[in-house]
């Protein structure tokens, strides 16, 4: 069958190159560093990944539950072990003979406790109403501009409600379970100390264990909805599924091809989540930490209270933080 080819629409594609231009050379210009620079560069590459692949993390339980469809999820769970694999090369031998860290790398181990559980259902129950996450959220406002907007809002509401608890709670910030070198956490090599490459073997198998039980049960969630008629096509999924062949047709040149394959045709699910891996690796190597998505909100609506009165001193007793977090400016320039 021919290979349809997707009409080009020019005038967003050169509006949207001289925006990306724009923005490259105005962070070049005015951010304070070369580090700002980069986080700016990797932030809209996520953005774009993100939007090109139709993809968000909280995404794939929703549409698991409103159409039965677990490609996402499974895309989700393929990330994660890629995403661990990338982390494991960086850590693996990070340590001299004395034991001592020779990198020091950000891991963000949080602690695992009723914070995290109850937090997770919040967070899920929102996102689910929302049908969009921490992340996805800012591409929607591109697409979905009203409902993504009162999800920024609320979001940030809930957050910064509650930092208090979040820096105050012990039931938060104590873990039930810790690994031997982690006191409010666990880090899965410290279960396999003393074997193979100091653990990370056994920690990555344990890793693709846990991704493979979430792909079979999800497979067999959307096989069962399918079984038994309940299983709906996700309109975006269609659309990104519908001609995915990366050979050209015969009336279609290969540098059009290759042109719109990056630039103008859906990405697969697999794709992005390749991508926002390798990203995630990226910006690991270089930062020497990982990224969130969900505290920065919390920070903008209390850096929106400073414009309607409160001061950065009110906001920390409050939330129990830093006054210099709610004093900084939203984009730090020279």
């Amino acid at each position: 069958m021919e290979n349809k080819i997707s009409k080009i629409n020019w005038t967003e594609f050169i509006i949207g190159l001289f925006i990306l231009i724009g923005a490259g050379l105005l962070g070049e210009a005015k951010l304070a560093g070369p580090m700002l620079l980069f986080r700016l560069i990797m932030g809209i590459s996520l953005g774009y990944i993100l939007s090109r692949a139709y993809t968000g993390f909280a995404g794939s339980v929703n549409r698991a539950y409103n159409g039965g469809s677990t490609r996402l999820m499974r895309a989700m769970a393929m990330m994660f072990f890629v995403t661990a694999l990338l982390i494991a090369g960086f850590l693996m031998f990070n340590k001299n003979e004395a034991g001592e860290a020779i990198v020091e790398y950000g891991l963000w181990i949080n602690p695992i406790n009723m914070g995290l559980i109850l937090g997770g259902l919040l967070f899920g129950f929102g996102m689910a109403f929302s049908s969009c996450c921490a992340s996805g959220v800012m591409t929607d406002l591109a697409t979905d501009f009203p409902k993504a907007l009162i999800t920024v809002i609320f979001f940030g509401l809930g957050v910064f409600l509650g930092m208090p608890l979040q820096n105050t709670a012990s039931w938060i910030k104590e873990s039930w379970f810790h690994s031997a070198s982690y006191e409010n956490g666990v880090f899965l090599p410290d279960l396999f100390a003393g074997t193979a490459l100091n653990g990370y073997i056994g920690a990555l198998v344990l890793t693709g264990i846990f991704c493979i039980i979430m792909v079979a049960a999800a497979s067999y969630y959307e096989s069962h909805r399918r079984r038994t008629g309940r299983y709906k096509d996700i309109p975006s999924e269609a659309f990104q599924y519908k001609n995915q062949s990366l050979v050209p047709a015969e009336k279609d040149k290969l540098p059009g091809h290759v042109f719109r394959k990056i630039f103008v045709d859906p990405w697969t699910l697999e794709t992005g989540a390749l991508l926002i891996a390798i990203s995630f690796g990226l910006m690991f190597a270089v930062t020497k930490s990982g990224w969130g998505a969900s505290t920065p909100y919390g920070l903008w609506f209390a850096k929106a209270l400073t414009l309607v009165g409160f001061s950065p001193e009110a906001l920390a007793g409050f939330t129990h933080g830093k006054a210099e977090a709610f004093a900084a400016p939203f984009l730090p320039m020279e």
